[in-house]
């Protein structure tokens, strides 16, 4: 998948340590091209999706690329509505603080490896 224009600007705030993306309708934020991504901000901390489209199989398996992430906030999204695979957050050695308040969280739902 080629990077959308919005991705390619977004990419030239490569040093953002902040984003807030809630209460937007989107559903994932990076792209892939082979293996490469598309979009990168390595030096970002605090990534902020409340109220936004993502599911659970979309959003773990984007933010494990952004290995300076020590704050995730996925407040009040329908993540969990299957099995959630927790092991891509794994990745994130520097995470802090993960928000879910507001999902219906189903008993069972995760994997924890």
């Amino acid at each position: 998948m080629e990077a959308s224009e919005e991705e390619e600007e977004l990419n030239q705030l490569s040093g953002l340590r902040r984003l807030s993306l809630g209460g937007n309708n989107i559903q994932g934020f990076v792209s892939y091209h082979g293996d490469e991504t598309v979009l990168r901000l390595p030096h970002l901390e605090e990534l902020g999706l409340s109220n936004t489209s993502i599911s659970s199989t979309v959003i773990f398996s984007e933010v494990k690329q952004l290995y300076s992430l020590q704050s995730l906030s996925l407040l009040y999204n329908n993540l969990f509505e299957g099995p959630v695979d927790m092991k891509e957050l794994a990745a994130l050695t520097k995470l802090q603080g993960l928000e879910l308040s507001g999902n219906l969280v189903v008993e069972g739902a995760y994997q924890l490896y």
